[in-house]
């Protein structure tokens, strides 16, 4: 027998307050003296006899940590998709909305616009990315995936990379021109060609960024190699 097996042996002879005793355990998320005192303080009725308390507390600390890693890596899964549909979901949507508005030309339209732009990044784009990363590099941490070995992993970091540094080192400052030029006319005055050449860059190395995004996403999902 198995000391798993054991230990579901042990939880289902001792009853109910020992399943929850575990549970209790793996729900804050792992053993120690700390988590083993409030089980018996919870379930002191039960583990009064002294043949209970020995087997049941090694048993439910054990159940806790088995049980820890794939909760875990769930947590650092969803953590790793939300980062994504955030990040990969505001650049998309931005560029969309950006590009209708500065087709519409009103002074006003474009600097409320160009306004969205700065916040939606810090609100979206920045969570995105730190969410994205946390959740990925997390779950290869706690896999054991080797992060420049694996070959779909490397490829995927690069990617990740190459569009990081487009948006640090051109679309960033880009932003911040046109902010700038956008609070000039944001009460109505003239719109400088300056700004509109700026919005068509921004536009064409959005567009560029986003291709390694799209291609990490891929290898991401497909793992070709």
């Amino acid at each position: 027998m198995t000391q798993c097996q054991r230990d579901d042996e042990i939880l289902h002879r001792l009853g109910r307050p020992a399943i929850v005793a575990a549970t209790l355990v793996e729900g804050i998320g792992g053993g120690g003296v700390g988590i083993h005192n409030q089980a018996y303080n919870l379930f002191g009725d039960k583990l009064q006899d002294e043949s209970h308390r020995p087997l049941l507390l090694p048993a439910a600390s054990r159940y806790a940590e088995a049980m820890a890693g794939p909760m875990l890596y769930d947590l650092l899964k969803f953590a790793h998709i939300t980062g994504v549909v955030m990040l990969m979901g505001n650049i998309t949507v931005t560029a969309i909305w950006k590009f209708f508005a500065d087709r519409d030309g009103r002074p006003q339209v474009l600097a409320f616009a160009q306004k969205l732009v700065t916040y939606t990044d810090w609100s979206m784009t920045v969570w995105g990315v730190f969410l994205t990363m946390i959740g990925g590099y997390g779950m290869a941490a706690l896999a054991g995936w080797d992060l420049f070995g694996t070959r779909w992993l490397l490829w995927s970091q690069v990617c990740f990379v190459i569009a990081g540094m487009i948006w640090l080192v051109i679309i960033v400052p880009i932003q911040r021109a046109q902010a700038a030029m956008a609070r000039g006319f944001a009460d109505g005055g003239a719109v400088p060609e300056a700004y509109r050449a700026q919005s068509r860059r921004w536009l064409a190395w959005g567009l560029v960024s986003t291709l390694p995004l799209v291609a990490a996403m891929w290898l991401m999902v497909a793992k070709p190699f």
